[in-house]
């Protein structure tokens, strides 16, 4: 485990919160996170069973790295910050992005890894009381075997305004694709959507072999609530949180 000041590189201590884990970095809940780190039990649950050495934890996900001190804002660096943020409207909006086509069985479908490319047309539902003022922003990730990456998907417009997009999943793509929108009022209000899983695809050739429940030995005390990270374990070895 490491903190990381920017632009210090990571080491390979790092340790990636399971896709499941929806946390934000800021004290704004951004993109559907359920929390931001320093309230995160999964954050907490995590550092526990590396202080304690778990043995069900990974022995990479259990190494302590350096935590350097961060460079202290200035005065005038503060200042501007702090106006910028008492500016800062953020409205979230849940289920909005939809799935116009998608191929092989339909929407939330789980496609085996066929070695093509595959491209799916999506489109985002903005209220008529929260008309967008520019053009919508997407984002697009993967959670893969090897954790989050942005490598091997892209979103195009496909409207003006960015309100539906193309987004195209190589064929050497593995894992959950997910995406994100955001868009801006007259107003002034950054309106966010929640993550929209568009499709799931698993390892060519392989099949689902095992499930694994993490954490495997926890103690809680009464009253905890927890969300557990179900591992889906395939034939040829790969591993990825579902």
């Amino acid at each position: 485990m490491l903190a990381n000041t920017p632009p210090d590189s990571l080491t390979t201590n790092v340790y990636d919160l399971p896709p499941v884990d929806v946390v934000s970095h800021a004290t704004h809940i951004l993109f559907g996170a359920d929390s931001e780190q320093t309230q995160s039990t999964d954050v907490a649950r995590h550092v526990i069973a590396a202080l304690d050495q778990a043995s069900y934890m990974p022995a990479a996900d259990r190494v302590f790295g350096p935590f350097p001190v961060p460079r202290l804002l200035d005065a005038s660096e503060q200042s501007v910050m702090d106006s910028y943020a008492s500016t800062v409207n953020l409205e979230p909006l849940t289920k909005a992005i939809h799935v116009l086509q998608e191929p092989g069985s339909g929407r939330g479908a789980r496609p085996l890894g066929d070695g093509a490319a595959k491209a799916f047309h999506c489109t985002l539902a903005i209220p008529t009381d929260r008309p967008a003022s520019g053009t919508v922003k997407w984002f697009a990730v993967v959670f893969g075997p090897g954790g989050v990456t942005t490598n091997g998907v892209a979103v195009t417009p496909t409207s003006a305004n960015g309100d539906t997009v193309t987004v195209t999943v190589d064929a050497s793509v593995v894992g959950d694709v997910v995406i994100d929108a955001v868009y801006q009022t007259a107003a002034n209000v950054t309106v966010y959507t929640d993550s929209f899983r568009v499709t799931s695809i698993d390892p060519a050739g392989a099949t689902l072999t095992g499930i694994r429940i993490e954490p495997a030995d926890l103690l809680l005390p009464m009253g905890t609530a927890i969300t557990p990270i179900f591992v889906a374990i395939y034939s040829d070895g790969t591993r990825m949180a579902r």
